[in-house]
């Protein structure tokens, strides 16, 4: 069973990212003070990590900083309310890999821990992005592909996310190795059939 380890003060969150966990077969440990986390930390295996910004006896990216010297190479994906730049700069060198905003949407919630649970186990996951990978604009990559119902061609993403399409391609490439994609190709159009990408779920 994959324990995810949610980290608010806020019970109605909590319960929300249980019941998401419950829908996912995942088993959900949920801690909403610091002597709760510890004890978490103490007698459970952790897969993944939800962390709230704005907890009350230690901000969220100083609980990171702590995790992470317990937890180095487990994904931690970070709960903001909204998506203040320097929030989530400081969230990220404090080792997190992903965020994701409040209030929570299940299927971007459930998008993003499947995609980063398939690095648990691999020693070197802080480090496992290849050369010119870049950590935020494959979160760009991943949010637009999330939000899409539809599979969608290299000029989508690149209209909606303004991101170069040979930028794209790479990190489009870099997914499909990592089994976080799956490709279509469309053959309505008159010419080379084109390939459509969409998330796996």
């Amino acid at each position: 069973m994959t324990n995810i380890l949610a980290i608010d003060d806020d019970k109605d969150i909590l319960y929300t990212i249980s019941e998401i966990c419950d829908y996912s077969n995942w088993n959900s440990i949920t801690a909403r003070t610091l002597d709760e986390v510890k004890k978490a930390l103490d007698n459970e295996k952790i897969d993944l990590v939800l962390i709230d910004y704005n907890m009350p006896e230690m901000n969220g990216v100083e609980l990171t900083k702590s995790i992470r010297k317990r937890l180095p190479y487990i994904p931690i994906i970070a709960l903001t309310i909204e998506e203040d730049p320097k929030v989530l700069k400081a969230f990220f060198e404090a080792g997190v890999n992903d965020f994701s905003v409040k209030p929570i949407k299940a299927l971007d919630l459930i998008s993003r821990i499947r995609v980063h649970l398939k690095y648990k186990g691999i020693d070197n996951y802080l480090m496992n992005y290849e050369k010119g990978i870049s950590n935020q604009t494959l979160k760009i990559v991943i949010d637009f592909l999330a939000s899409c119902e539809d599979p969608v061609d290299v000029e989508t993403i690149a209209e909606n996310t303004k991101l170069n399409p040979k930028t794209i391609y790479r990190y489009l490439n870099y997914l499909e190795k990592e089994k976080a994609i799956e490709i279509d190709l469309n053959y309505q159009d008159k010419g080379r059939p084109r390939n459509l990408y969409r998330l796996k779920l």
